[in-house]
């Protein structure tokens, strides 16, 4: 994938229904609105704020069930604007920063 959109692919061991609650909760907590989800397809659509270095990411999360107790968290992040590579960056922040808030949610459970 070019700078413009990169994914990033991460196995999770819980069910799918609380992995997908999880991961639409990681995406606020990691200041990424949620603007769109279809728990039936697991699909979550998000957005992040510009920032200065980027004018902002469009964030799609998929949530694939594997079997009972796993699941399979497939990110895409793309630049709102895609000829700003300077802010190619961002999505391996996006990625870091959704994983860290949901290991977070993770312990308080």
């Amino acid at each position: 994938m070019g700078a413009a959109s990169q994914t990033f692919e991460h196995k999770v061991s819980l069910p799918f229904e609380t992995a997908f609650e999880l991961t639409k909760r990681a995406l606020s907590r990691a200041g990424i609105a949620v603007v769109a989800f279809d728990p039936l397809a697991g699909k979550i659509i998000a957005t992040s704020e510009a920032s200065l270095f980027s004018w902002g990411e469009n964030i799609t999360a998929f949530v694939e069930e594997i079997d009972e107790a796993n699941s399979l968290l497939k990110i895409e992040s793309a630049l709102k604007v895609s000829f700003n590579i300077g802010g190619a960056r961002r999505h391996k922040k996006n990625f870091d920063d959704i994983i860290r808030a949901l290991n977070s949610l993770l312990e308080d459970i």
